[in-house]
């Protein structure tokens, strides 16, 4: 099966994927300076000190400068926009239009019928969504994880977010990395970067200075990074990147970027474009046929608007939006948050879904 799967992708894409150069980001390259350097050198570039660390009010300073620790978030929309953005579907654009026809030619209750289905539909989803937003919201706020320091010469536990460029971490067995640092002291040191490389083997790191030769970070031995954690041992580093300079922080927003385009909503505009070209042809051939046999163009302009109102599947954006909130609600209670409602049927549509061993 696996064969026959590679068996459609073409060779010069692996080509041009293996041939193509590793970018390396400023700050990326900031770590393999600090890295290359002897640990004396690196706290100096710093501005930090071995044993005092930072004090209160460079810490603070530093916090004005760089920003919280923290991962990039998608932008959050005011709820007009929000709905705006909803109305923005060809299905919801094109009941929208059957609505002014409706009312234009008189159909008061086609109006009310359509109206309240668009409002149902866009209404439903917005409040789901939102209500999931809220809920991942919550859970981010109780789940804070804190950091042991070296500040004013103490050590200090702080929340992870207040993290800046110049702290001293203490890690131990059980540590989330906080941010990508360059490790000054290690004992029998070992951490999983599987979050990052898909590795799930144990690594060694030490605090010996590495001149990195392939320009790739993860080959730091001296370097960790953010979102890995710590297997057994012990260590102190020194924090170079916080928040989205990190590595862990650059795929963060890119994910934050604009949502994809699902393969739901390609399928729904797919449709209803097929049934846009369908009604233009239907009610361009009944207009023409009845203003030819009867003569009276104006009733043929109305009886082929009738007929884009009968062709159009009214119902259909409630149908979808209420299956898919019953299967949001399906999963709440088995502890799951559907951020996306279209993401479900996503999931469902999956034929072939490959993970390796970790």
């Amino acid at each position: 099966m696996v064969r026959s799967i590679f068996s459609k992708i073409s060779p010069s894409i692996f080509t041009k994927e293996a041939k193509s150069p590793h970018q390396t980001s400023k700050s990326e390259q900031l770590l393999i300076d600090i890295c290359s350097y002897d640990v004396q050198k690196a706290l100096q570039q710093l501005n930090t000190d071995l044993k005092k660390g930072l004090t209160s009010a460079e810490a603070e300073e530093r916090l004005d400068k760089y920003g919280y620790n923290g991962l990039a978030h998608s932008k959050t929309f005011s709820i007009w926009i929000d709905l705006f953005n909803r109305l923005k579907s060809p299905l919801v654009i094109q009941l929208l239009i059957i609505v002014f026809v409706s009312a234009f030619i008189g159909e008061v209750t086609s109006t009310l019928i359509v109206g309240s289905m668009v409002l149902l539909s866009v209404g439903l989803s917005y409040v789901l969504d939102r209500r999931s937003s809220k809920a991942v919201e919550s859970l981010g706020k109780r789940v804070q994880s804190h950091e042991v320091l070296i500040r004013d010469g103490k050590e200090v536990e702080v929340p992870m977010s207040d993290v800046v460029p110049g702290d001293i971490v203490l890690l131990h067995a059980g540590s989330i990395i906080p941010a990508d640092l360059r490790l000054i002291s290690t004992k029998d040191f070992f951490v999983s970067q599987s979050i990052l490389t898909g590795e799930s083997m144990p690594i060694e790191k030490k605090a010996d200075e590495v001149k990195l030769k392939s320009g790739f970070v993860f080959e730091l031995e001296n370097a960790c990074f953010q979102g890995s954690n710590v297997l057994s041992g012990s260590a102190r580093g020194v924090v170079v990147n916080t928040g989205i300079k990190t590595y862990f922080g650059t795929i963060s927003e890119k994910l934050a970027e604009k949502r994809v385009e699902t393969s739901f909503d390609k399928g729904v505009k797919s449709f209803m474009w097929l049934m846009i070209r369908f009604m233009v042809v239907m009610v361009f051939a009944v207009f023409m046929i009845v203003g030819i046999t009867k003569g009276d163009w104006i009733e043929a302009l109305l009886f082929g608007l009738s007929i884009a109102v009968g062709l159009t599947p009214e119902m259909l954006p409630m149908i979808v939006t209420v299956n898919l909130a019953k299967g949001a609600l399906t999963m709440s209670k088995k502890k799951v948050i559907v951020k996306q409602l279209s993401s479900i049927q996503n999931f469902g549509a999956i034929d072939i879904l490959c993970t390796d061993k970790t």
